[in-house]
Order: C-alpha cells, then structure tokens, then sequence
C-alpha cells in the first residue's frame, strides 16, 4: 500500500549540492518548509535563501541573473520530503537562446534524478520542452513554443508548471508564454478532446510513473541556467491545498484557548504561508496555527491569510470574563439585626474574576443592606433582591427580613463608604442625600471619585438603566417578551443590559424601529412615562391626579397620564412658577433624588 505522509514539520539537516559541471564550487543549500517562495530582490544568491549557486549567478532587477559567459549555472532547492499530495513548482524564465539539456531535475531524498524536463532547440524561432522518466531514455510528450522569439531585443518570459499527483500517479507540466498565464496548456497525461480527436490526435500516457512505489520522494528541484543572460523568478514550490472556513463568530473566554474554524484539503496538511493576525492583542492572540486565546473582554477581528493558496478568512472573535453566575442565600430568612454573608459562583469555576470589581447593591434598602463584601443586615420587615453585579453579568438572591408590623422601617442606610467627597454637590443640599444613597447603592455611577456629574443631563440610556435597577426590574419576566434590536446599542454600551430589559417590558421604545438614540437628553415627559410604566411592571399601585400645571396644554397627549400619576405620587413636581415645563432635561441630581422617592414606594 502507498505511503500516506505529510510534510515534515521539522527543518531536515543541511544537503549538500554538488554540480555536475567541472570546476565550479560545492556548497550548501538550506532545507525549506514548503512552501518555498522567492521574489529576488538583490544581492548574491546565498544559502540563507535556500538556494545553492555554483557559478557566477547574481541577483539583477529582481531576477536570478546567470553569467555573462555560456558557463551553465545551477540553483538547487531543498525541501522537506514529499510523498503524498499534489507538489507543485512553479516559476518566470528568461531564456534568451536554448541547448539539449535537462532544464528542470527532480530528486529524492537520497539524491536519485525522478525525472527532468528537458529544453531542445529546434532551429531559430522555436524550441520544444520535452520531459523524460528516470530511465532517462523514455522521453514523453513534448510541446513546441514557437510564439517565443528567441534571440535579439524581442526575447519574452514564459512561464512553467510542474505538478506531481503522488495519490493518483500523475504528473502535469503546464507552460505560459507572452506573459499571460492564462494560457497554460496541459502537456502530461495528453488526452485530446473530442475536435482534436477528430483531427487524428491521440492520446498518450508517455510511461511509467516515477513516484509508483513506495520507496521514492520529491526532496529536491535543481534548475540549470545554461545560457548567458538567462533569468529565474517568482520560484514557488508548495503542496497543493486547499482551505474552508468552518466558522465567522467564535466565543472564547478570558485565559481560554480554541481553535478557529477552519478545515484542510487533504486532511491533515496545512499551508506553509499561512499568516495569523489579530486586530486586538489586548482583547485576543492568535498563534500561527490559528489557536485563539482570549486576554480581555471584548471584541477583535482574527484574520488568516495566505498569498500562494487564495485564503482570506475573517472570524469575529467575543471575549467574555464568564458564562454566567449566580448568588446564593444561606438561609434567607433573617430578623431584623441579623447578617448574613452571600456567596457568588461562576461558570466556568476557573474564570478569572476579580472579586473586588463586584459592585453589590439591595432592592429595597429599608429591608436589608449589604457592603461591598455581600454582607447582607436586615434593616425591616420585607422581601427583597440582592443583586451582584460584575463586567456586565449581575445576578440576584432573594433575601426575606422577619419582624412585626409595627415595626418602623430603618432609615436608608448607605453600604458603602462614599463619603463626602464629591465636590461639585456642595450647593445642593436638596440632593447630597440621594446622591450618596445612589452612588453606595451602585445604581449611578459617578463621573470620579472627586465628582458626580451632578449638573449634567441625564441621557436616554443612563436613565432608563437608573430605574430598572431603582425597581428591582431585572429579573421581572414579559408576559410576551418582545426582541429589539438597534443599530445604536451594543453590548459595549454600559447600560445595555437595562436597556433591552425595559424594552422587553414595554417600559420604552425606540425613537425608531432601528434606533435607541442613547445619548440623547430625556426629556421631562418622556421621563414620567418610563416611569410610569416602571411602576406598573413593578406592579406598584398607581392613582391618577389633576393637571394643575399653567402649562399643561403643553404637554404631549401621551404624556399626559403619566404626569397626573407622578405628580400626585409626589414623584415629579413642578416648576416653582407653576408650570411642568415637560421638553425641559433632567439633571443626574434630579435623577438621584427622582430613584430615593420610587425607592420608598418598594
């Protein structure tokens, strides 16, 4: 049975050359993983490029130059054994005249001659390129190149191609002229079609395959340059391989590795001038086989390239820090005064979390609070949802506090330590109160740790995530969930996540069917409908009050409703002149104040 091999990975020792024409110089050539690919840019022809010159060769305007004499030159090129597959060889030649000898040789590993092809001139204007087996009597079909005009300023390039089918004992020389390659012609096997067997020609088979055992292999090509001013360039050797990408998207974890998508035809070869890249090393590496591994959170484009096979793959590489994870309750259950630690799990159990970027916070804070290391106090009667909350994952354990009614409820309590630090609230006693509850509570975010952001405007997205989290919204299914998507929302978005819950739940749309437009200022009316539609999906009971407002004729009919409800809540008030003002923005301070009211309704 014929060997099945693939290409040896490892570079093969050094092979010497030695010329079969007397007086020139032995020397080494390098071995090369295939493939082999050469565009000469200058300077001597030296063993660093996997080529041995004997003879004054030289590098010209990008060319293997032979010498000025009629001295014949030989370049020999080493490879890793081959002995299955398709190898193929392919390079230009400038050939300014032609003699009898074997142009192209193709050895094994222990050095036997496979087989040559062999240029024969055949008078001025034309020549053949004929190929022999290695009983170097048998020589096969030949093809004559007489569009080549040979001597003289008009001399052309011609391209040659050599392929040697290991699997199928097959062999094919294709040959190119007047620089269009296109014009290759099949030359071994010879079978004629159907209009040139009706001109008589036959087909032929030309012998024996060399490679027919299982003792022979391609290791070496060896190309003479015979005649002075005869050139070589754009040498490829390489198997024949082909290459389907399996698939675009691929999701990897932080310190997870995973193999993009991609398969090999045959299987088992790869192609040698494959080039991996990422678009992002922080996000995600790629190694030159193709292994990703994920470094960051985050989104990179993984490329794969090759210049000799045709390949341009492209995969959308997703770094996540987790799957999932989870809170869980010892018990529950406590009394007033009681404290119980929560504990937060991961999947996968290795990822790499950094436990001190977990931001905790409680649905109601007149039922329990909880610190920054999940320990929870029970402050008054009620059930509530402690949350975590890390790198865009947030999980929740539901936390129910024991006591009697008459019990009054403990004051919001602040669990983390923020202080009073935020300069730019100073002048707004009205809102330290709330501003400090929101940032503790991790429901706003402050600009630094010197400043809130309190004077700016709100946007559409921060503020609709203010009241999700405010209400306790993230767990709270849809009766009908509805899927959304906007082209101006991505997961990238810090609020993404509160974003499509409250779209789920009716609580806001889109300014269009494709657009959220989240860093848009919200206005006062479009503020009391999210609101409004919050508390109905937190199921809070509502009334209705009277538009006392000097400027009610102003406000948007859909709009109108939702004012009456949180004006008489207490919710949202109004101007000092009397009016609502409802195109008028809301600050963050606003906000802060507008999230300790709803929270008081819980």
């Amino acid at each position: 049975m014929k060997r099945i091999a693939k290409i040896i990975s490892v570079l093969l020792a050094a092979a010497c050359t030695v010329s079969v024409f007397g007086g020139l110089t032995v020397s080494a050539a390098t071995t090369q993983s295939l493939p082999f690919i050469s565009e000469f840019s200058g300077g001597e022809i030296s063993s660093d490029k996997g080529w041995t010159a004997n003879g004054d060769l030289s590098v010209s305007d990008g060319k293997v130059l032979s010498s000025s004499t009629a001295n014949a030159n030989k370049v020999t090129l080493d490879f890793d054994p081959v002995d299955s597959g398709v190898l193929v060889f392919e390079a230009d030649v400038h050939m300014p005249s032609v003699g009898a000898y074997d142009f192209i040789s193709m050895n094994s590993s222990d050095g036997k001659k496979l087989f040559a092809v062999r240029t024969d001139g055949r008078g001025a204007g034309g020549t053949f390129v004929n190929v022999k087996n290695n009983d170097k009597t048998n020589y096969e079909v030949n093809m004559a190149m007489n569009n080549l005009n040979w001597g003289g300023a008009g001399v052309q390039d011609f391209q040659l191609k050599l392929e040697v089918d290991f699997d199928n004992n097959v062999w094919r020389f294709y040959q190119g002229y007047n620089g269009k390659m296109n014009q290759l012609e099949w030359l071994y096997p010879y079978i004629p079609t159907e209009e040139e067997k009706a001109q008589g020609k036959k087909e032929k088979s030309g012998g024996d395959f060399p490679f027919a055992n299982d003792e022979d292999n391609a290791a070496q090509l060896t190309v003479i340059l015979g005649m002075e001013n005869t050139t070589l360039d754009n040498v490829r050797v390489y198997k024949k391989v082909t290459a389907e990408q399996t698939e675009t998207e691929i999701e990897v974890l932080v310190g997870e590795t995973k193999q993009a998508g991609i398969e090999y035809i045959p299987s088992g070869d790869t192609m040698g001038d494959m080039v991996w890249k990422s678009s992002d090393e922080s996000v995600a590496t790629v190694n030159a086989s193709g292994l990703i591994e994920g470094k960051s959170a985050g989104t990179a484009t993984i490329t794969a390239k090759s210049a000799v096979y045709g390949v341009d793959f492209s995969y959308t590489v997703k770094v996540k820090l987790l799957d999932s994870m989870s809170v869980s309750a010892p018990s529950g259950v406590l009394d007033i005064g009681d404290t119980e630690k929560l504990t937060v799990s991961y999947t996968p159990e290795n990822a790499k979390v950094d436990k001190d970027g977990i931001v905790w916070r409680s649905g109601n804070h007149y039922v329990a609070t909880v610190d920054n290391n999940g320990n929870v106090t029970a402050v008054g009667k009620g059930t509530t949802e402690i949350y975590a909350a890390y790198a865009g994952f947030w999980a929740s354990a539901k936390v129910t506090v024991s006591g009697t009614d008459s019990e009054k409820r403990s004051s919001l309590i602040s669990f983390i330590t923020v202080g009073n630090s935020f300069g730019d609230i100073a002048d707004m006693e009205w809102a330290q109160n709330a501003i400090q509850s929101v940032a503790a509570a991790g429901i706003m975010t402050p600009d630094s740790e010197t400043s809130f952001g309190a004077k700016r405007n709100v946007k559409r997205d921060e503020f609709v995530s203010v009241v999700i989290k405010t209400l306790g919204l993230e767990n709270k299914k849809a009766k009908e969930p509805v899927e959304k998507t906007f082209e101006d929302v991505t997961e990238e978005n810090t609020y993404y996540a509160e974003i499509m819950k409250a779209v789920e739940l009716g609580i806001i749309e889109g300014v269009s069917d494709t657009s959220f437009a989240p860093d848009a200022d919200i206005t006062r009316q479009d503020m009391a409908v999210v609101i409004s539609k919050a508390l109905e999906a937190a199921n809070i009971d509502t009334a209705e009050g009277r538009l006392d407002f000097v400027d009610k004729a102003s406000i948007a009919e859909y709009a109108q409703k939702s004012v009456r409800v949180l004006s008489k809540m207490g919710i949202i008030s109004g101007k000092g002149d009397g009016s609502f003002d409802p195109l008028a923005n809301t600050t963050r301070a606003e906000t802060a104040v507008i999230s300790e009211k709803i929270t008081a309704l819980r």
